[in-house]
Order: C-alpha cells, then structure tokens, then sequence
C-alpha cells in the first residue's frame, strides 16, 4: 500500500495486540489521498501522518487514539498539516502515557491555521502539548471541547483560555460545575449558544489528594477568569460521596475559588462538600459580604438534613447589605425549600 489511492474516502486501521502498536509505515499510501474525508487510527504508530495530512484537504473528521510514543509528532507539525482544511468538523488526539513534550516559550507563533468548520476538539495527554497546539490553531465554530490531563498542569493553562476565548461558540459561559472524585477533578463550562442549543468545555485533571484539589482548582479557575465572570449558575459536587471533614484543610480556601464568579446567582452544593462550605461562609460577616459571591441569590444544599447553623451569620449578613439570599436544603430524596431571608 505504498502507492497513492485518489478516490480512498475513509481510512480506519486498528491494532488487535494489546501490548504492541501497529508500526504505519513512510510512504504509506503513497502519501497523497485527495479524496480521504474520515480518518481514525487506534494504537497505531504514524509518526509521518502529518505529511499525509497535507493531501486530505476534504477531511472531515480525524480520530487517533492511543497514539504511541513511537508515533509522535509535534503540535507544530500538525498544525501545518490541519491549515487549510476547511471541510474538518471532528478532531480527536488521544496519547498513551507519558505523552512527553516541552512547551514553546516562543512568543511570535506563525499565523494559525483556520478551522472554521470544526465543532468538536477532543485531547487527551500532556498540558504543554496541548497548549502548544491550541496556540497554533483557531476554531471560531467550536462547541464541544474535551481536554484531559495526565497530570496536573504546572505553569496554568493560558493559551488554552486564550483559545477558548478567540471561540465565537463557546465564550460565554453561563453554568459551572466542578466535580471532585478521589482520582481527579472536572470542571465543565456550559455556553449558550447564539444559534440554537449549548456547548460545553470539560476539563479533567488527575488528583488524588483531597487537600489538593481544591487550591489545584483555583490555580486552573485563575487562568480561566476571564470566562467565569459572566457565570450565572455555579455547581460543586463530590462523588463519590467525599467529605472533607476531619482534614486539616483550611475550609477559607473555599472563599478563594468562589473569587473569579462575580456573576454567580445560584449556588449548588452537593453531598459530603456542604459541611466544608457552610464553614467558610460562616466567616463572611461584614464587608465581606458585598464581595464573595455579590450576586448570588439562592444558595442549595443537596444531601444536607438541614442548614447549618453556621451558615445563619452569612445570611443575617448579606441581609443587611441588602443582598439577601434564600437557603434552600434537600434530604431523603425530596427537596424541602427553606427560606432563610426574603
């Protein structure tokens, strides 16, 4: 198969040995295929795919997962190989461990390549690589975006943001909601869209340690500022079911993450986590007041048999600075509505 296939229209070559990946060779399919529109490789080696690539001006959709280290190629190659191509709706780069890749410190990037058509970006491996790529591109039509982590970021995530926000679909999110397991955390934005429906941006990032969840969030939130302010609905839930009572946490710390959403209305707060909050509203008194969370309106406590007691100073506080909010507590599966103000 080393030689040119000008009416090939989908491509899929997967590996059935599940220790070794299938090696593509140079040449294969003589690299030109003009009319390829659907391309996806499972575990295979393909580090020349960029070259390949630049034929497949028709491609529609691009799928590699568990890319190999033998078949690496670099952010910057695939870049070039993706400019032009003006059909691409899906793309989807998913690496085996260690995805191993140093991040450009190069401040004057060539101009991007345009993928107007894409909608849906998929990634799963190291930060820098991903950051490297996004920096490289621009995908003004793209409404679902998926990024996983191998491991926590080091240096922020900005060009990631900064790509995000150069995102017609998807740059005003009006829903956040974090989820905190005992192997990672998520966050997910969810963005109204001007034409019809929503999109979403999901983050997930590998972290076992419960006391470092949280300042790892906001090390993630603070890169992500920009996009936050305009939140209007806020969720924080743990599953399974984690309670950070008992640890040596700093439940203040919670105070900290809530900075960024300036616009939030509605907070929702789920299982073992309501305890650990509750605790660090009870030290918003005073001042304070007008400044964590200004515009909530309605606080939720799911799985909670009752209001913390704690929790009553925030209320009288925010009362009196005339920015009320209303309690509302969940137990046994039905929501009991209880208003702590008017």
């Amino acid at each position: 198969m080393g030689v040119p296939f000008p009416v090939l229209e989908r491509l899929h070559i997967r590996s059935q040995d599940t220790i070794r990946s299938l090696n593509i060779p140079i040449g294969f399919l003589g690299g030109s295929t003009p009319q390829l529109r659907d391309i996806h490789l499972f575990s295979a080696s393909f580090p020349t795919l960029p070259v390949l690539l630049l034929s497949c001006q028709a491609l529609v959709s691009l799928q590699l997962d568990d890319i190999p280290i033998t078949g690496y190629f670099s952010p910057e190659q695939l870049a070039i190989s993706l400019s032009g191509m003006a059909q691409l709706k899906s793309l989807r780069l998913q690496f085996i461990p260690p995805n191993s890749h140093e991040r450009s410190l190069d401040v004057t990037l060539p101009s991007r390549a345009i993928l107007p058509a894409l909608t849906e970006f998929e990634f799963k491996g190291n930060c820098e690589y991903v950051e490297d790529l996004v920096s490289r591109i621009d995908a003004p039509a793209l409404e679902q975006i998926n990024v996983t982590f191998f491991e926590q970021p080091a240096f922020g995530i900005p060009r990631l943001s900064r790509f995000i926000s150069r995102t017609k679909e998807v740059k005003s999110p009006h829903h956040t909601s974090i989820h905190l397991t005992e192997d990672d955390i998520a966050i997910t934005q969810h963005f109204r869209r001007p034409t019809s429906g929503s999109g979403t941006f999901r983050l997930q990032i590998p972290c076992e340690e419960l006391d470092r969840q949280v300042p790892l969030l906001i090390h993630v939130c603070r890169h992500l500022s920009e996009l936050l302010s305009g939140v209007e609905r806020f969720d924080i839930r743990a599953f399974p079911r984690l309670s950070m009572e008992g640890d040596e946490m700093d439940t203040t710390i919670w105070l900290e993450l809530f900075r960024p959403f300036r616009g939030v209305k509605k907070l929702e707060v789920t299982g073992g986590l309501v305890s650990s909050i509750a605790s660090a509203l009870e030290r918003v008194t005073g001042e304070m007041a007008r400044i964590v969370l200004p515009a909530m309106r309605d606080l939720h406590l799911f799985d909670s048999p009752s209001v913390p007691a704690s929790i009553e100073p925030f209320i009288a506080a925010r009362q009196l600075c005339n920015r009320p909010v209303t309690v509302h507590y969940e137990r046994d599966d039905s929501l009991d509505h209880s208003s702590e103000s008017d």
